[in-house]
């Protein structure tokens, strides 16, 4: 396979809080650029990262428990092979 067409790996998930909302970084092995694309979906916002793949320490899914007030959870798993849903 060609090397341009391999997922980026991503290695770590942090959440930070800054005024009123968070942001959700998701670091990557060599700080590849990741192109998101969001929806909603009710009161769920959904954002699918093409040619991204989770490998993170403990496990290969990450969720977070109400990180702020009126965010039930922050949820971020691999949907298949090549893209990741984050949640």
């Amino acid at each position: 396979p060609n090397p341009s067409q391999s997922p980026i790996i991503i290695t770590e998930i942090r959440i930070q809080e800054t005024q009123n909302r968070i942001d959700i970084i998701l670091e990557t092995q060599d700080g590849e650029k990741l192109q998101p694309v969001s929806r909603n979906e009710g009161n769920n916002v959904i954002i699918d990262i093409k040619n991204a793949q989770l490998r993170l320490e403990k496990s290969n899914t990450f969720r977070q428990e109400k990180p702020l007030t009126g965010i039930t959870a922050v949820e971020v798993k691999n949907s298949d092979v090549n893209s990741i849903t984050l949640t």
